[in-house]
């Protein structure tokens, strides 16, 4: 442990450490991304937690050996999907072997008295298997028919070769491939190469770099301590507990109209209402955020399958005076001025300022559109597993670009929160959404309700109704 905590990442990177001395031509340094989460696995004690899975339910007419044959022409054009960690001169190296080793697996659990629920129980089991870093392979994969009509393609790989966006796009790549399989058309897969090692690179070579590491410095100056939505004061765990919901319909209509009315984005609205929250039931006025970035700002960067995401910390000060409208606008400018300054890698911040762990406890996730090209006569509807380790608290959205669809999801390490709180936070942030979209934006933000008006009938009622029967 004491060597992991010595070494400065930016110190390892390509041509400024000592693995670049006598490195192996057939291997290439990591990652300043891929070196944070090198070295937060070798302290995760459960071997699992930078393990991330998903899987596709996949309803109607597949070809099962097309299916395989299109995996496997994606992944012979990956690097990325064919890589493991070698150790050259003690230090960590991607090696990029030939994928004979892929694990692969169709199973066929349509006979299964609950097929289903066995199938997820068995993904569930796969995704708390380690990972061998050096001997590799980082992914896995199985095809699961739970009936003559649908199967389930699952999906589990460690966060140090890709990010959820490089996973979409591998998923694009599969699916177009299958398509072209299907229609007899070539073969061939055309796959973007990664150009993230020379950007980074540049970037930590450029005047950008230092500016950043400035503003971090001053952006993160004298924060105060932040306060955890659980009740439970104890060191945080290895595990998380979850939990999803999809939005009905009608509150997908007023989001969509809601946003259209007041010229928000979609995206804005929904990290506004999470920060919300966190700031309604904390009852702070200094708040810090913690946001995922993909770093992939242009349509190339967006075909690209790699490890590149980053985390950036959001600070804003909420008086109570604020209306929502005002709200939005200081959320908007907040946002525009931290993802200005997003490249600069969390882990070298929190070096810079010699935190052991980020101050935030509180994290909004906002997921793009995970929808695939639709198979002939299929559809593909996308199920998520684990997102990777949580510190204290991660609320999530996934929505679609039409706003149909929109799914939020809250994970809490489990050591903080059990199954009881996660639904709690999960039911009162959506019901402050609806809230909110339901409303207008002059309203105040301690204005939009928190709890439903049953919930809060039988809080404010039904609970304090302590009248009985006097005795004869």
């Amino acid at each position: 442990m004491n060597q992991v905590q010595a070494h400065n990442v930016g110190d390892l990177l390509a041509g400024s450490g000592p693995a670049d001395e006598k490195a192996d031509s057939s291997t290439k340094n990591l990652s300043a991304a891929q070196m944070g989460i090198y070295f937060a696995h070798l302290l995760d004690s459960s071997g699992v937690g930078f393990n991330t899975a998903h899987y596709r339910v996949i309803r109607g007419e597949l070809d099962t050996e097309r299916f395989h044959a299109a995996l496997q022409q994606v992944v012979a054009a990956l690097d990325t999907y064919r890589s493991s960690v070698v150790m050259v001169n003690d230090q960590p190296r991607i090696f990029v072997g030939d994928g004979r080793n892929l694990a692969f697996q169709q199973l066929d659990f349509s006979s299964h008295a609950e097929p289903i629920s066995d199938a997820i129980s068995l993904m569930k089991a796969e995704r708390l298997e380690p990972f061998d870093l050096e001997q590799g392979p980082l992914v896995k994969f199985a095809l699961v028919k739970v009936s003559e009509q649908c199967y389930f393609f699952y999906h589990v790989y460690h966060h140090l070769v890709v990010d959820g966006a490089g996973v979409y796009q591998f998923e694009r790549y599969l699916f177009e491939s299958y398509l072209a399989l299907i229609d007899s058309l070539s073969v061939g897969v055309s796959v973007v190469p990664s150009n993230w090692s020379g950007v980074e690179q540049a970037y930590r070579r450029s005047p950008a770099f230092e500016d950043d590491k400035n503003f971090w410095r001053q952006q993160l100056d004298a924060v105060d301590p932040q306060i955890s939505l659980s009740y439970r004061r104890v060191p945080s765990g290895d595990g998380v507990c979850r939990e999803s919901v999809k939005l009905d319909r009608e509150l997908c209509d007023l989001v969509k109209a809601f946003c259209t009315r007041n010229k928000i984005a979609q995206s804005r609205l929904l990290i506004s209402v999470a920060i919300l929250y966190y700031a309604r039931m904390t009852g702070q006025s200094e708040i810090l955020i913690e946001l995922p970035v993909s770093l992939r700002t242009t349509p190339d960067d967006a075909m690209m399958v790699d490890m590149r995401s980053n985390k950036v910390l959001m600070r804003l000060e909420l008086h109570p005076q604020l209306s929502l409208d005002q709200f939005f606008a200081l959320v908007r400018r907040q946002l525009k001025q931290v993802l200005r300054h997003d490249q600069y890698r969390f882990e070298d911040a929190l070096r810079d300022l010699a935190w052991q762990k980020s101050p935030s406890t509180f994290a909004v996730n906002m997921q793009p559109s995970s929808d695939l090209p639709v198979l002939p006569g299929c559809e593909v509807e996308l199920s998520r597993l684990h997102n990777g380790p949580v510190d204290d608290a991660v609320l999530s959205f996934y929505a679609d670009k039409g706003s149909q669809r929109i799914s939020v999801s809250f994970d809490g390490n489990s050591a903080r929160y059990g199954p009881a709180e996660v639904s709690m936070h999960l039911r009162q942030a959506i019901e402050l959404l609806r809230s909110v979209v339901s409303g207008n934006v002059a309203m105040g933000i301690k204005q939009p309700a928190i709890i439903s008006p049953p919930e809060r009938h039988e809080v404010l009622t039904v609970f304090n109704e302590t009248s009985v029967p006097l005795a004869g």
